[in-house]
């Protein structure tokens, strides 16, 4: 290039100028003309060609060409390796032998036919389903195929042939065929209705069981068809729950009313999965279950939890009043009994207070066992944790059970490590357990036996052990000993008293300490063993030794006391153990007439009931406070009501204290010692 100075390809044409007038030539003439761009665009177009030859060559279909001497001129590899693998040679071959070679001679004669045709009148020919015996390879193959007729260089013509084999996509098609057979098979057959829809939510299968169910005609219930099935209050919401689903092509499950053929209208479970090929979705696969039978025993279930749940709650308040009622003629006995006492009578009479009072003892304590296992049982029973001594414990619980195991008649000792060992707990409740061990072993042996109670430490965790020589465990019974209501004989000679829920207490109690109870036996006749385990606890930080209590020093002098109860026999008894302690006392039979004397008489204490006529405990501590004179009062509830939720109302209601009936005398003249001097 005359400019750059590169190399162009260049067309240069020289022609001879001759002289017009003697026609001689003269000189020459050039033209150059610059081929760059038609250089570029025929390598362009050789190699687009050569591309093409590259893709006809690959292509998976298989073409070849013959010309119009019928002779095969050219095919890719497709061909090469497909259907023309075993004719050799091939390229140049008459086509008439190379299909005969192929072909058995009927079918080979046909295919001819149709090539002849395609060249002769350019009509196109499509074959799909072209099934025949391969006579090279002795079996059968299928073909798709379709010719053109296309026109050749030198302006031949010929017949150009694209086929591909759908051998193994014929093979493929009938193995889904016979999957879809069984499977159609299988769900026809199964007891659950079965369907399957596609990615649009469209259903596109619903199994035989699922017409039969529903009485529909066949094939009415594709697309969103089922759900004319189903009951028109379900129907919208069902629809949504599928749709929500397929959305998501998450996994779903929903109930609805499914109408019968017989036209009644049961429950069924839909539940699906999401199906997809090739992480593709595709749609769901469900079934349809008829739960109807089910629905209704869950109703019927429902229903008695309910009816249990009620009587549950009716036992308790059953088990409250009774209670209630029983405290209330005990609080009278005790009060008689104490009276006695202090009259210091001796002889039969002492004797006879001493075992009344063992006795109503015992009653008080089967009432008290009766409402705990109530609360353990229902989680309404709260424990006072705090850190606890457990020798402290021990002591509080042999001398709870010491009169009964003397009244027995047994010997009992007592093993208690010397150094302390500390529990987190509620010493009340801890106390309760061995002592109800210990009545337990008293009542199950024989006058005269021997019970042992024992106290260890094993790593951090304390052990106790109630051991006795009694009427022993059979080895069925020793899990269901702690059941409640449960007895191991019940027999008339053997039957010892108890109503079969201390064991059931002590094993509720000691796992809300966290720890457990074992019974061990012998069997019959040869005792029993009872081991707690519960966790030890760090020891408490050392005391100053200080005095943080901030109130006077308590006083047992006499005070001012007024008693409100509408059990006259409690209020009369009571006012007359008050009085020989030397205490100006005055009574009251209703509510009304106790806020009336409060006023009058301005008591330093009042002793009051709760369930009362005409004004109740709780109101009549309200009005008290609500005067000038009553705000400094110090108000008791005396009651036979005793449970946490009562504490609650009476401390809510005014009261300062709450004591259940019948109340330890010796509990009650500790809290009036333990009162300010000032009320005296």
């Amino acid at each position: 290039h005359f400019k750059t100075g590169a190399a162009i390809p260049v067309l240069y044409d020289l022609f001879r100028v001759d002289d017009p007038a003697t026609g001689r030539p003269v000189n020459f003439a050039t033209i150059t003309r610059d081929l760059t761009e038609r250089k570029r665009l025929e390598a362009e177009r050789e190699g687009t060609q050569m591309t093409l030859a590259a893709v006809v060559e690959r292509c998976p279909f298989g073409i070849y060409i013959v010309d119009d001497e019928f002779r095969i001129t050219d095919m890719n590899e497709g061909s090469r390796k497909g259907a023309f693998a075993n004719v050799r040679p091939v390229i140049g071959r008459p086509f008439d032998e190379a299909m005969r070679v192929l072909w058995p001679e009927p079918v080979a004669a046909d295919v001819i036919n149709v090539f002849r045709h395609t060249l002769a009148t350019g009509e196109p020919y499509y074959s799909r389903d072209f099934v025949k015996p391969r006579a090279d390879i002795g079996q059968t193959e299928g073909y798709e195929w379709e010719l053109h007729r296309v026109t050749m260089p030198s302006s031949r013509r010929g017949v150009v042939c694209y086929y591909y084999d759908s051998t193994r996509l014929r093979e493929a098609e009938e193995k889904l065929r016979e999957s879809e057979a069984h499977f159609r098979s299988m769900t026809d057959n199964s007891p659950v209705m079965s369907w399957v829809t596609d990615a649009t939510g469209s259903c596109l299968y619903l199994s035989k069981r699922w017409y039969e169910f529903t009485g529909r005609p066949g094939g009415s219930d594709e697309g969103f068809g089922w759900l004319g099935a189903v009951h028109p209050d379900d129907a919208a919401s069902s629809r949504g729950v599928f749709l929500d689903a397929n959305g998501r092509q998450a996994p779903f499950a929903i109930d609805y009313r499914l109408r019968r053929h017989d036209g009644e209208y049961r429950w069924a479970v839909d539940a699906a999965l999401p199906r997809s090929v090739g992480g593709v979705f595709q749609g769901f696969v469900g079934c349809v279950f008829d739960v109807h039978d089910r629905k209704l025993l869950e109703e019927e279930l429902r229903h008695a939890a309910d009816e249990l749940s009620k009587a549950d709650r009716r036992k308790d308040e059953f088990l409250a009043t009774l209670a209630h009622e029983l405290r209330n003629p005990l609080a009278p006995i005790r009060n008689g009994l104490q009276a006695i006492r202090m009259a210091g009578v001796g002889g039969a009479v002492e004797k006879a207070r001493s075992m009344m009072d063992r006795q109503l003892t015992q009653l008080v304590r089967l009432v008290d066992d009766l409402l705990d296992i109530s609360r353990v049982t229902s989680g309404k029973l709260q424990l006072r944790r705090g850190r606890v001594e457990l020798g402290a414990v021990i002591d509080a619980a042999v001398e709870a059970s010491r009169p009964v195991v003397e009244q027995a008649g047994h010997e009992l000792a007592v093993a208690v490590p010397g150094g302390p060992v500390w529990l987190d707990g509620d010493h009340a409740r801890l106390a309760q357990v061995v002592s109800n061990l210990l009545n337990n072993s008293a009542k199950y042996t024989p006058r005269g036996g021997h019970v042992s109670l024992t106290v260890g430490r094993d790593g951090e965790t304390a052990v106790v052990s109630v051991k006795d020589d009694g009427i022993g465990i059979p080895p069925a019974m020793l899990e269901a000993v702690f059941q409640m209501f449960t007895q191991v004989d019940r027999t008339l000679e053997k039957t010892t008293g108890g109503l079969g829920i201390g064991l059931s207490l002590v094993k509720g109690l000691v796992e809300m300490h966290g720890g457990t109870v074992e019974a061990r036996s012998g069997g019959e006749g040869l005792g029993s063993e009872f081991v707690v385990r519960l966790p030890v606890a760090p020891a408490p930080a050392p005391s100053d030794g200080s005095d943080n209590s901030g109130g006077e020093a308590a006083t047992p002098g006499p005070r001012r006391i007024l008693v409100v109860d509408d059990n006259a026999d409690a209020a009369d008894s009571l006012a007359e153990l008050l009085e020989l302690l030397g205490n100006e006392v005055r009574t009251a039979y209703d509510g009304e007439a106790g806020v009336r004397a409060a006023g009058e008489f301005r008591p330093a204490v009042i002793l009051c009931d709760l369930g009362m006529p005409k004004v109740n405990g709780y109101e009549a501590a309200r009005r008290v406070r609500a005067e000038p004179w009553g705000k400094g009062m110090v108000l008791v509830a005396l009651t036979g009501w005793g449970q946490d939720g009562d504490r609650r109302k009476t401390s809510e209601a005014g009261f300062d204290h709450h004591l259940v009936k019948p109340v330890e005398f010796a509990a009650l003249t500790k809290l009036l010692a333990g009162l300010p001097a000032a009320t005296a």
